[in-house]
């Protein structure tokens, strides 16, 4: 039987084996000082925020960037939550609902004495969330620097007999599109919204029956309730829906075009938080064994991020968030200390410095890498084939051997056996 030459044998071995890598590296975001804290959005930039302990008893907004977590302070409370962010690093949250800015929180008030909370901010500055009113009344409200608040009243029939009238406001994007709940019937059902401005006209009664026209009630998946926490610039709107058996499913209102169930973990909850403008969508659901775990879903397929990052991290990512336009994701989950910490995902590896053996300059060593170095197997400076990236032995000799080879294996087994930190020269 033909000898296969090594380089080649050892690429089949690799290949039937089948080592799985990290498709995440995930990132401990720490705390203000307490023991517990939570990322609730990310910006194309990268710049984090959530909330987290400060204390035992009291907690802060937080924004994070570059391995800095930044108290942003309190307003009227002696807490506050840290929801929104926008590419511009402007910030949203409660408990009064406030937005911060270059290092000033701002509080932007309410529609009378009552609490209010900021949940989304879109890149012209535009504000939505909700605020209580008279009588226990709490509607969701758009808020503008020029303007102040606005109400965005509620769909048709939302009036409860015993708590009233009751709408909120969770995500905008920047088309003005803001997306939220509202209360249906007198059971206190509720059922997620789609709000389109006309111009800037965010409401209009044509009918004078206290009702907003431009809202628009985006169903359920047959049950009685559903709610939408976030939408993109793809007229894409995420949240959760009641199936018939009354279970939450995470799903994905593509306007237009209907519903789409994005189903489970195994288990009978779901619910989707954010969606970027590609389409993929992050939020958490249960396991078989009733965990609660992160996923991402894309192309038609859930994924459990748990899968996605190395097992030897410790770590279990209870909820995605967010995600921006690379990809990276926030969330909370427990980290090997057993504390409830925020997280950042990202594809690919933060590098202290490249990996030796990084023949695709990816910040790690794959099987792409074995696959450059197998091309040039062999080679010399004069071969059609050389390779000068792959004469990685020390020192140099001008010639793809096998202490090149050793090289390459080493990083690779390093790479994909243990953290990523370890191929890092």
């Amino acid at each position: 039987m033909k000898k296969l030459p090594v380089i080649y044998a050892i690429a089949a071995l690799l290949a039937m084996t089948h080592l799985a890598s990290a498709e995440y590296t995930i990132i401990d975001l720490g705390t203000l000082g307490g023991s517990s804290s939570w990322a609730n959005g990310v910006n194309d930039s990268g710049q984090v925020v959530g909330s987290s302990y400060r204390s035992p008893w009291n907690f802060s907004a937080f924004i994070w960037q570059n391995g800095v977590m930044t108290n942003l302070g309190v307003n009227n409370y002696s807490d506050s939550r840290g929801y929104g962010i926008n590419n511009s690093g402007q910030v949203v949250g409660g408990s009064a609902a406030f937005l911060w800015q270059d290092g000033v929180m701002t509080d932007i008030g309410t529609f009378t004495d009552w609490t209010s909370s900021a949940y989304g901010i879109n890149n012209t500055a535009q504000v939505v969330g909700q605020a209580a009113a008279n009588e226990g009344r709490c509607y969701a409200f758009l808020w503008e620097q020029d303007s102040g608040f606005v109400s965005l009243g509620m769909l048709p029939y939302g009036w409860d007999q015993l708590w009233g009238n009751h709408s909120g406001a969770r995500g905008i994007n920047d088309g003005g599109q803001v997306v939220g709940w509202s209360y249906v019937d007198s059971s206190s059902h509720k059922h997620a919204f789609l709000l389109t401005p006309e111009g800037d006209n965010w409401y209009r009664d044509t009918d004078e029956d206290g009702y907003n026209d431009l809202m628009v009630d985006l169903g359920t998946l047959g049950g009685d309730n559903s709610n939408a926490f976030a939408t993109n610039n793809s007229d894409q709107v995420v949240g959760w829906a009641e199936i018939p058996d009354g279970n939450e499913h995470a799903c994905l209102w593509n306007l237009g075009a209907g519903v789409v169930d994005l189903g489970t973990l195994g288990g009978s909850t779901s619910h989707a938080l954010g969606i970027n403008n590609l389409g993929h969508v992050v939020g958490y659901s249960t396991t078989v064994g009733g965990e609660s775990h992160a996923f991402l879903w894309q192309n038609g397929s859930m994924i459990d991020l748990n899968d996605q990052i190395f097992p030897e991290s410790g770590w279990q990512l209870k909820e995605a968030r967010d995600i921006n336009k690379d990809e990276w994701i926030v969330g909370y989950g427990t980290n090997p200390n057993g504390e409830e910490h925020a997280f950042l995902l990202v594809q690919e590896p933060i590098c202290a410095s490249k990996p030796k053996a990084d023949l695709d300059d990816n910040c790690k060593v794959n099987f792409n890498d074995f696959a450059i170095f197998a091309k040039a197997w062999k080679s010399q400076p004069c071969d059609a084939n050389w390779n000068q990236a792959c004469d990685i032995s020390d020192p140099n000799d001008n010639v793809i051997n096998m202490r090149d080879l050793a090289v390459v294996v080493e990083c690779w087994l390093e790479c994909n056996l243990l953290p990523p930190e370890a191929c890092w020269e």
